[in-house]
């Protein structure tokens, strides 16, 4: 989301601009841009459940032992990502949990989801400035997109073809709350399970629904725990590892879709947002954390630091990275596909190719024989899915 942030940032000068702009916006990254929304995009304006004293004990714990052995994120978009969130740093470091309980419990203010979940904060636009409120309904738009197109990547829906003469869904046709509502519904019958979307964080921003408010991240999520549900479904058992798992929202439907052995592995601050959504979604007892007694690891979601990863002998069935790979350091990232190809039995990649290197440059330099499957990811321009498998 970060490229095309940066353009309207840029943009803003003028409204010229602003009109050029908003038209790359909808030919580039939309799918069906003259959609008619007619529901404006909401915050969550009340915070969710406080977060429980024992679970943030746990979280502080897990972030000190995490940072003795954290080696950085080399030269990369997240080295610097520390030094921005010293004062975030500084309260799990505190003796006194006043500064951190407001923190998590109103992380959106903070820098502590730059880069992999606000709108307004990482432009940093007034939430209530004419750009901002302009931004938030473009962005409402491409939520309802991800949602059809989600929708049609499960088959709850057929899939638009632009050579017939069905009327088309980029064209007249009107969006209300209700149609929004039957997508999620026929949704639920081809996922499973009610899809719903708590919010434990306030400030969050997204599609207002009966199940939640459904941010931008929410359908990929949904959409990355069902691909991985079928993967899963060639192999044994049903061990999961995602590395680089923003808040961990595919966690979250992972669980909810019945995959019992998930962990994560990202870097010590992620891990604390990650550990503040799930632990207040699903409780304290759904997820373990460094600290932990060892024992308590079986069915919880396992929240872990990179050098976990590097120092375990575990094996996984399928390893996810969304976005993520590509946008480390080269050296850290090529010990990440190093590890996966001697772990997993399969590797999902979805990520762009923007960058200087892929995730599939990055395979054909680990010396494994590799069998690949490629091709567009539903829900997002320009990102390719892609699955190694190892065996």
């Amino acid at each position: 989301m970060n490229g095309f942030l940066a353009r309207w940032s840029q943009a803003r000068a003028s409204k010229r601009a602003q009109a050029q702009t908003a038209i790359w916006l909808n030919r580039s990254v939309l799918y069906y841009p003259r959609l008619d929304l007619r529901i404006p995009g909401n915050f969550v304006r009340r915070a969710g459940q406080r977060i429980e004293p024992s679970l943030l004990s746990r979280i502080k714990t897990a972030y000190q032992l995490a940072l003795d052995r954290f080696q950085g994120a080399g030269d990369s978009v997240w080295s610097g990502f520390s030094e921005r969130s010293r004062d975030i740093h500084e309260g799990l470091l505190a003796q006194s949990d006043d500064r951190i309980t407001q923190i998590l419990e109103d992380p959106i203010p903070t820098s502590l989801f730059n880069g992999y979940y606000s709108v307004a904060r990482d432009l940093e636009l007034d939430e209530d400035s004419h750009d901002a409120r302009e931004l938030r309904q473009w962005a409402v738009h491409q939520i309802f997109e991800c949602f059809v197109r989600l929708a049609q990547a499960t088959g709850a829906t057929p899939l638009w073809n632009a050579e017939r003469t069905q009327p088309e869904r980029d064209g007249g046709e009107s969006v209300t709350a209700a149609t929004v509502e039957d997508l999620l519904t026929g949704l639920d019958r081809e996922i499973g399970v009610r899809t719903e979307f708590p919010n434990p964080i306030q400030r969050e921003f997204g599609l207002p629904t009966s199940r939640g408010i459904a941010s931008y991240r929410a359908p990929h999520a949904l959409y990355q725990a069902w691909r991985t549900r079928q993967l899963l479904r060639e192999t044994d058992r049903a061990r999961v590892l995602e590395i680089g798992a923003g808040m961990g929202r595919t966690a979250y439907y992972a669980s909810r879709i019945g995959i019992a052995e998930f962990t994560i592995v990202d870097l010590p601050l992620a891990n604390v947002a990650q550990a503040n959504f799930l632990g207040r979604v699903l409780g304290p007892e759904a997820i373990w954390l460094p600290g932990d007694p060892f024992s308590d690891q079986t069915g919880r979601i396992r929240i872990c630091p990179p050098e976990w990863l590097t120092n375990t002998g575990e094996e996984f069935d399928v390893v996810l990275n969304v976005d993520s790979i590509t946008e480390m350091d080269y050296q850290h990232a090529f010990n990440y596909v190093q590890k996966i190809s001697r772990c997993a039995a399969l590797f999902l990649s979805i990520n762009h190719e923007a960058n200087p290197f892929s995730a599939k440059d990055l395979l054909s330099k680990c010396g494994t024989k590799i069998r690949t499957l490629r091709y567009p990811y539903w829900l997002r321009k320009g990102y390719v899915e892609e699955i190694f498998s190892f065996r």
